[in-house]
């Protein structure tokens, strides 16, 4: 028995969802041409001259997060995250020679496979977050999709974990039932996101403030059955005190000697960030290794509009594209998901992250609407910059909506007129679940279901990204098996 797999970069090539183009004439391309000119000279000379980037950055952020759309927690915990990523991007802005060193794993298909990830089930871990109005409800969830269900999330107040009211333990019961219709799907809950004054910072700060909360988190996981605790500080040490990276190490520490001294098979997982600052910053790695059954790797929100920068990218590109420099060449999920290996984190414990959202950018000019175009805010498409598929699959319907997807980075975007969106559709899933299964990587993460297209508006199958996802990882396992039968049997 033998088989052979297409090549990677023409695998994928019909799954193309809109592919409209538009023609000009030659004399109105040329005058973009001059006007895409001036336009990035401008944008370069400004950019150069900006004196204090550091404090405009910070307010600039601040002004970003004061008209967002504030209607849940996870949209404000989106807020908090973009404003990290954005002092990491300043960071390194003003020591660019601390990135070099690792720029030559960008696009390097790692595969050194190990006997402790060979054959391995991929994880699907699948973020739902506590439904609002007119959203996605736990009974519409394909118990079956899914490896992993986290829900997202509570939040740690006043040194405590806040309690569930009604309607929030309705959903968790909800959730933990579909375990009804399928015995192996795992349901836990996430604890986190942004942490302010009273929240996960003054938590670790002592034993007995750890010790409570983690009383608390084994109350919450036996009161409602679950199977584990996700934690989402976002993210130790990065605003406060250096010590907030021991503290947050000793109670992952904690949490697992008191899993094994009550002999409790409870899941320990962590959300954690994608761009190497944060990272270097935020986590003692090999010590994170110890403690968790695996980390959540949140590669995405790489590229998103904001005043400083103001230019168009992709929100969650799996490689870097040639014409990216310096730690631009970082900001994808390659190099993330190699860097927290070469950290430390085995490889059979980094589930790496796929959205199911997009950002979207409002053109400075509808002729420049490439890469790093000019950008003058967010587009009116989605609220505050974050698109749901759903929304992405109404504006590719829209007549005059033209669809790219770049080959280097293995993502799409689209753009009609001044709006331009950055997003994940089923074709760049597809390469991404493939670069997981080849590297041996633990499994794929979604982010979210909710933003998924769980009502089956793009096509007649519901929850088409994380659908996808599922195919192809489960696709790549059984190729992986049949190719080490082969072996076994000397059959090539």
């Amino acid at each position: 028995m033998s088989s052979s797999r297409p090549p990677p970069q023409a695998k994928y090539e019909l799954l193309g969802e809109h592919a409209r183009t538009t023609s000009n004439t030659k004399r109105a391309a040329a005058a973009a041409v001059l006007i895409i000119a001036i336009l990035g000279i401008t944008v370069i000379t400004i950019y150069l001259s900006w004196n204090g980037i550091n404090a405009v950055g910070r307010a600039s952020f601040l002004h970003l997060a004061d008209h967002q759309n504030n209607d849940n927690v996870m949209t404000q915990i989106h807020q908090k995250r973009l404003e990290q990523y954005g002092r990491a991007f300043m960071m390194m802005e003003n020591n660019n020679s601390s990135v070099t060193e690792y720029l030559t794993v960008s696009n390097v298909t790692v595969n050194k496979s190990t006997k402790d990830t060979e054959n391995a089930t991929p994880m699907l871990v699948c973020y739902y977050s506590f439904p609002g109005a007119d959203d996605l409800t736990p009974e519409a969830i394909d118990p079956n999709l899914c490896t992993h269900i986290i829900i997202a999330s509570m939040s740690v107040v006043n040194k405590s974990l806040s309690l569930l009211h009604p309607a929030k333990s309705k959903v968790v019961k909800q959730v933990v039932a579909l375990k009804a219709y399928n015995s192996a799907l795992k349901v836990m809950i996430c604890v986190g996101g942004y942490s302010g004054p009273g929240g996960f910072n003054d938590m670790v700060a002592t034993h007995e403030t750890r010790k409570q909360f983690i009383k608390e988190i084994l109350s919450l996981a036996k009161e409602y059955s679950l199977d584990g605790i996700d934690l989402d500080w976002e993210f130790p040490a990065w605003q406060g005190a250096a010590m907030e990276r021991v503290h947050f190490s000793l109670l992952l520490k904690e949490i697992r000697e008191e899993l094994n001294k009550k002999k409790l098979q409870l899941l320990l997982s962590v959300a954690v960030a994608a761009p190497r600052p944060v990272i270097d910053v935020a986590y003692d790695v090999p010590e994170l290794a110890q403690y968790l059954d695996f980390i959540n790797l949140m590669a995405y929100d790489y590229h998103f509009y904001v005043p400083y920068l103001p230019t168009t990218g992709a929100n969650a590109p799996l490689y870097s594209r040639p014409d990216e420099k310096g730690y631009f060449r970082t900001l994808n999920t390659n190099w993330s998901a190699f860097y927290w290996m070469e950290k430390g984190m085995p490889k059979n414990k980094i589930v790496v992250g796929v959205p199911t959202y997009g950002h979207s950018f409002r053109l400075m000019n509808p002729a420049n609407h490439g890469w790093s175009a000019p950008a003058i805010g967010f587009g009116s498409l989605g609220s505050g910059g974050f698109v749901s598929y759903r929304q992405v699959c109404a504006f590719l319907a829209q007549p005059g909506t033209n669809y790219q997807f770049d080959k280097r980075s293995k993502v799409p975007y689209a753009f009609n007129g001044r709006e331009w969106v950055s997003y994940d559709d089923n074709r760049s899933v597809s390469y991404k679940a493939e670069y997981i299964v080849n590297n041996d990587y633990a499994g794929a993460m979604v982010f979210s279901l909710n933003q998924d297209d769980y009502e089956g508006i793009c096509t007649s199958k519901t929850f088409r990204l994380t659908r996808q996802l599922k195919i192809i990882l489960m696709d790549d396992q059984l190729f992986q098996m049949e190719k080490s039968l082969s072996i076994a049997l000397g059959i090539h």
